[in-house]
C-alpha cells in the first residue's frame, strides 16, 4: 500500500505549489486511511483543500481555479517587487528635488540708467537645478558647455527691459568657453557665496553690426550686476554674439553692490534636500 501511495504521489500534478506539502501530510495519515480510500484516489494531490468559511471545501484539482490562499500568495509575489520599486522611486525623487535659486538685491544705481534702461529698476529672476548644488563648490561651472557640470536646467532673468530664458538666450561664449559663463561657489551649507553669470541674446542668429543684449551677474566683482544693449562685432560658433561694442543703452549696480541668490532647499547632513523653503518674489 505504501509503495502504491508513493507511486501515486509521484504521478500527481507536478505544477501545483502545494503538492509537496500534501505528500508530507499523507504520510502522517497512512495509519488511519482505509484501503478502499487509497484505491479510489489516483493521487493525494488530485484534490486540494480550499479555505472557506467554516469547514474547508474540496475542489477537483483540474478545474483551473485557484483558492483564495493561492491567489493571495500570487498577488503578494507580484506586488512585492512593484511595492519595493515604488518606495525606491519615491526615495530618489525626494533626494533629487529640483532646486530654485532666486536673485535678490539687484537694484540698479539710478545714475547708471541710460537709453532703453532709463526707467528700469533692477534685475530679477532665478535659475533651477535638477538637484541641490553640492557643498563647498569653488568656481564651479554648473551649466552646460565643455566641462560644465550641467546642474542648471533652466533660467529666467528680467533686466527691466529684456527677459532672458534658456530658450532665447545663451551662455556668453567668451574665449570659446561658455561653461565658464555660469560659475558659482558654495559654502558648507550649499548656499551660493559667489557667482559669475553672463547671458546673451539672441542665442543664435546673431549678426555683426546688429544689436545684441547682455546680462551680467558678478562680472564686475562679487554681488555686482548689470545689463546693456550692444552692437555685435564677432559671432560665436554657436550663432550667439561673442564680442560686442558697448552703446549708451545700459544699466549697472551701485558701488556697494550686494546681490545674492537664495535657495529653495535646505540641505541635510547627507547633502540632500531636507525641506523646501518658500522663496519671496524678487
Amino acid at each position: 500500500m505504501i509503495l502504491t501511495m508513493v507511486a501515486s504521489l509521484k504521478t500527481g500534478r507536478t505544477g501545483r505549489l502545494s503538492c509537496d506539502r500534501e505528500i508530507q501530510a499523507c504520510w502522517s495519515r497512512v495509519g488511519t486511511l482505509a484501503l478502499h480510500s487509497v484505491r479510489q484516489r489516483s493521487s493525494p494531490c488530485s484534490r486540494q483543500q480550499v479555505p472557506g468559511r467554516g469547514k474547508n471545501r474540496e475542489r477537483p484539482a483540474g478545474d483551473g481555479r485557484a483558492g483564495r490562499g493561492d491567489k493571495m500568495s500570487a498577488w503578494r509575489w507580484r506586488l512585492s517587487p512593484i511595492f519595493s520599486a515604488t518606495l525606491l522611486a519615491l526615495a530618489l525623487v525626494s533626494y533629487a528635488r529640483a532646486t530654485t535659486y532666486a536673485l535678490s538685491g539687484a537694484t540698479y544705481d539710478p545714475a547708471s540708467l541710460f537709453g532703453v534702461y532709463t526707467n528700469a529698476t533692477g534685475i530679477s529672476g532665478s535659475f533651477t537645478t535638477a538637484v541641490p548644488l553640492p557643498r563647498n563648490l569653488v568656481n564651479a561651472p554648473i551649466a552646460g558647455g565643455a566641462g560644465g557640470l550641467r546642474y542648471v536646467k533652466s533660467w529666467s532673468f528680467d533686466d527691466g527691459v529684456f527677459t532672458y530664458t534658456k530658450a532665447n538666450s545663451a551662455l556668453w561664449n567668451g574665449a570659446n568657453d561658455p561653461a565658464s559663463s555660469f560659475v558659482v561657489s558654495t559654502d558648507s551649507a550649499g548656499n551660493i557665496t559667489d557667482f559669475f553669470i553672463v547671458l546673451t541674446m539672441p542665442s543664435t542668429g546673431a549678426a555683426v553690426g546688429q544689436p545684441t543684449e547682455f546680462l551680467f551677474l558678478g562680472f564686475d566683482g562679487p554681488g555686482s550686476f548689470g545689463a546693456d544693449r550692444s552692437i555685435c562685432t564677432v559671432v560665436a560658433p554657436d550663432g550667439s554674439c561673442n564680442y560686442y561694442q558697448v552703446t549708451t543703452d545700459s544699466a549697472s549696480s551701485p558701488p556697494a553692490a550686494n546681490a545674492t541668490f537664495s535657495s529653495s532647499c535646505r540641505l541635510n547632513k547627507k547633502g540632500k534636500c531636507r525641506s523646501p523653503i518658500h522663496l519671496p518674489h524678487s
